[in-house]
């Protein structure tokens, strides 16, 4: 998830970091930019979860 998240946000957003952690909650936290840029994270990320079938190897 992490590398694929990183591969989307590069293409949109240049040079970033991706950290991916799995806790009992859900939550985004996006440090940086403005509140378009949140919500264009929060598309990217929906986008990313949805299309696993197609990145996801085990």
């Amino acid at each position: 998830m992490t590398e694929e998240l990183d591969k989307r946000l590069t293409r949109q957003f240049g040079e970033v970091s991706v950290k991916v952690i799995f806790a009992a909650a859900d939550g985004l936290t996006v440090l940086g930019g403005d509140s378009d840029d949140k919500q264009a994270v929060e598309e990217i990320l929906q986008e990313t979860w949805e299309s696993a079938d197609d990145w996801f190897q085990p």
